[in-house]
């Protein structure tokens, strides 16, 4: 049948008189069926088939998950990473366009990508004290309310020279953050142990007796999100979560390459698509533009039968409504009351 990467190959060879090796190496050729595999298409349309689940599972305490990971191969305590093609990869560059249902361990919750709107859920309250310096540098002490949300301990002291010292919290795992210069991250003064509040801080200078070392923060109790916000591609549950559960998020998902000349893309169907798309990349990259100008009747022909699938599959359902619940309950009652409707 029609439709593998062998087929895609020789498809493209054709449409761009490119029919022999030494024209164009099947590497080459795959190097441009992958970068629209994975970037155009997914971008170009957003299909029924490309719609999946993002699942992941929180860990107690950690409240925000980083979809960027800066380093796949060895993601930090909150980075979430995926197997894609074989290879680790920063979740963002995988799942896109994250979406309500928001499920967490099979129960639904508020799914949000509005600080203004998440702030009020989250309603964290800021807790403030002071301690009094004693012309030293260093100081230990513990926080009254505990366990400490991580990102917003904070607190500045003026010192011996005059200098006003402002540091905030960088965590590097559930349970331990450094302390930080604000604005300078190779400075760490201290550490901070978020469950149990001890705090260590040694300054660079004395801090007088007559100054004092003014400290916020904010504290929680941890139990089972029920919303959830996404921002600047980071996930951040409220509340805290206290155990490790179940995160299941609607997304779309990039197509995944094919690997052999046997493989088929993720429907059949697509293989034309994705081979105009190829050859359109091949003529952009030579800069003929006549050539370009020539397939693209065809590649939006291509591209339109490709969506038109996704629109008999939407027809199934109709637009929501605020009135939409009600209709399915009165379906629903008179179901189960004589059977089918």
């Amino acid at each position: 049948m029609l439709g593998t990467l062998d087929d895609i190959r020789l498809k493209i060879r054709r449409l761009t008189g490119r029919t022999r090796f030494e024209d164009i190496s099947n590497e080459d050729l795959d190097e441009y069926i992958d970068t629209f595999c994975t970037f155009d298409f997914p971008e170009n349309l957003r299909l029924f088939s490309n719609t999946t689940q993002f699942e992941f599972i929180t860990e107690a305490n950690v409240s925000t998950y980083d979809m960027n990971s800066k380093d796949p191969a060895k993601p930090a305590y909150n980075e979430l990473t995926v197997d894609f093609n074989g290879a680790p990869e920063a979740a963002v560059n995988v799942y896109y366009n994250l979406g309500p249902p928001f499920i967490v361990s099979g129960a639904h919750g508020l799914y949000i990508q509005s600080l203004h709107e998440f702030r009020p859920i989250a309603s964290l309250s800021r807790n403030e004290f002071k301690i009094n310096g004693n012309d030293e540098k260093a100081y230990s002490f513990y926080l009254p309310h505990v366990p400490v949300l991580q990102n917003t301990f904070a607190f500045g002291a003026i010192d011996e020279t005059g200098s006003t010292v402002k540091v905030t919290d960088v965590p590097y795992n559930r349970e331990f953050g450094d302390l930080k210069i604000i604005n300078n991250p190779n400075k760490t003064l201290g550490t901070i142990n978020y469950l149990t509040g001890s705090v260590d801080v040694t300054f660079e200078n004395n801090i007088p007796v007559q100054q004092s070392i003014d400290i916020s923060y904010s504290a929680y109790k941890a139990s089972r999100p029920t919303a959830m916000l996404f921002f600047q591609n980071q996930i951040t549950l409220s509340p805290v979560p206290d155990k490790a559960y179940k995160i299941e998020i609607n997304a779309f998902i990039t197509p995944t390459k094919m690997l052999s000349s046997s493989e088929y893309p993720t429907l059949k169907q697509w293989w034309q698509y994705i081979a105009y798309g190829a050859t359109k990349k091949i003529f952009e990259d030579s800069r003929d533009i006549e050539s370009v100008s020539r397939i693209m009747p065809a590649f939006k022909e291509q591209e339109n039968l490709v969506l038109n699938r996704h629109v008999v599959q939407q027809t199934n359902e109709r637009t929501p409504t605020i009135y939409s619940h009600l209709t399915e309950s009165k379906y629903s009652r008179r179901s189960n009351n004589v059977g089918f409707y």
